[in-house]
């Protein structure tokens, strides 16, 4: 086996599998921003239906929670479970929408798309530096900056005379 296949995979592999998934992660921010913009409309829609139905909330019922040693920690599971599994969803759904989506963006959220681009650029920069690196630490000096140093000439002194 080769030296590089023993060590696991490519930096290339690393860093396309890694602007996959930043990618993703900026898609999953610009898929949740449309979807609070398109439920955003639908509750303004249904306020506007629902007004000669106005009907006075109880505010005598509550929910009562007992809470347990440690059901903080369960909560917070849970909760970061669900969070993830509403994220990977919308994302997917979204997908379905991207003909209306694509112009929202442009039109209401130019600031996102900005970010997205810096950090896909920062990213990309990032794997460069990396690049670099690697080939600097598999050269021969790997300490060295740039093209390696020429040696300096030596320095010529004077013979002694001899005054005998």
């Amino acid at each position: 086996m080769s030296d590089d296949n023993s060590r696991g995979m490519s930096l290339k592999t690393v860093a396309a599998l890694s602007i996959a998934l930043v990618c993703y992660l900026l898609w999953g921010g610009a898929a949740v921003l449309y979807k609070g913009h398109v439920d955003q409309i639908v509750k303004l829609n249904s306020a506007q239906v629902d007004e000669g139905n106005a009907e006075a909330e109880d505010e005598d019922m509550h929910l009562r929670v007992r809470l347990r040693r440690g059901s903080g920690l369960a909560a917070a599971i849970v909760l970061m479970l669900v969070g993830v599994w509403m994220f990977v969803t919308n994302s997917i759904i979204q997908l379905g929408h991207l003909p209306s989506l694509i112009p929202y963006m442009f039109t209401q959220r130019m600031g996102y798309l900005i970010f997205c681009a810096c950090v896909l650029a920062l990213t990309g920069l990032g794997f460069v530096w990396m690049g670099r690196m690697q080939q600097s630490l598999e050269s021969s000096n790997p300490f060295s900056k740039g093209r390696p140093k020429k040696k300096l000439p030596k320095i010529r002194t004077p013979k002694p005379l001899d005054d005998d």
